[in-house]
């Protein structure tokens, strides 16, 4: 483990040091040694790289970057996006220099695990279908300071230039929760957890996913008005297909009428539903369209 004065000593004063970090004008002094110009933080506890071997607080740490004189000089290296074209309700998580359009959660919890939280983050990111889809990053941050009950902080973010759906950010923050439940750990001592949900909203009411359903919807009714006309034409072209829509039509328009017969024989017809009841009295006239079945009676 190396922090503090003895990274400045040990890794900044030697030449390999100096081309391995490079620290911004606001945050470094230059010293001249020999001639040579060296790079000196203004900070003293500029950075600390701990190896395997080094004992974690399985309640995660505070990272200083987010004190907010540093983040004040970070942030003057970044241009932030107008982001009031992309979204409504668009918000600045710790640790960010500017507002996004995404969604976070919120949390406090004394069963919370950091590097196994960290790690199921990491495996839903490779499962998401969401994640992949959209290229949505799932970021895990301790925002209070060493406080007895940790603060937490998961935020989802997309590409700033890609457009935003809020339904696609709120299904994902539903999994990210999925997973944070499955994660925490219920203890006998006492433990607090209050979850708060932020979510950006979409600034016309119209997003990604919706334009998918119209498409689909689109295709849809443009293959059904295809398949329409496909038959029409066909029934126009060729002869067997209309013969086939006559032979149905003339199924349909059949009606079985019985008719009694004074002697004991019983007279079934099969009639042309186009002949009304008045033209049913004449047998002669229309004889063709009539054919009759006789049954004897028992």
């Amino acid at each position: 483990m190396v922090s503090g004065k003895s990274f400045d000593l040990s890794m900044l004063w030697t030449i390999e040091g100096q081309f391995q970090f490079v620290l911004a004008p606001k945050m470094k002094s230059d010293v001249i040694i020999d001639d040579i110009a060296y790079q000196w933080p203004k900070f003293t506890n500029t950075v600390t790289v701990s190896g395997p071997g080094v004992q974690r607080s399985p309640f995660g740490k505070f990272n200083s970057n987010a004190e907010p004189n540093v983040m004040s000089i970070i942030c003057s290296y970044q241009r932030c996006p107008d982001v009031d074209g992309m979204c409504m309700a668009a918000f600045q998580p710790v640790g960010h220099c500017c507002s996004i359009c995404g969604s976070m959660i919120t949390f406090r919890g004394t069963g919370i695990n950091f590097d196994a939280l960290s790690e199921r983050l990491r495996r839903f990111q490779t499962e998401s279908a969401f994640v992949h889809i959209f290229h949505l990053d799932v970021s895990l941050l301790r925002i209070d300071h060493d406080e007895i009950i940790p603060q937490y902080q998961i935020v989802v973010l997309g590409p700033s230039s890609a457009a935003f759906d809020q339904r696609v950010y709120f299904e994902t923050l539903q999994e990210v929760v999925e997973v944070l439940y499955n994660t925490y750990e219920y203890t006998n001592e006492m433990s607090l957890f209050d979850l708060k949900k932020t979510y950006s909203k979409d600034l016309h009411g119209f997003g990604i996913v919706d334009a998918i359903i119209v498409l689909f919807f689109l295709c849809v009714i443009s293959a059904i008005i295809f398949g329409i006309a496909m038959t029409i034409r066909q029934y126009h072209a060729d002869p067997r297909v209309r013969q086939l829509f006559l032979e149905s039509s003339a199924i349909h328009a059949l009606t079985v009428r019985w008719q009694s017969n004074k002697r004991e024989e019983d007279q079934l017809e099969l009639l042309s539903s186009e002949i009304d009841d008045a033209v049913l009295t004449s047998d002669e006239e229309h004889s063709p369209v009539i054919v009759s079945f006789v049954f004897s009676s028992l």
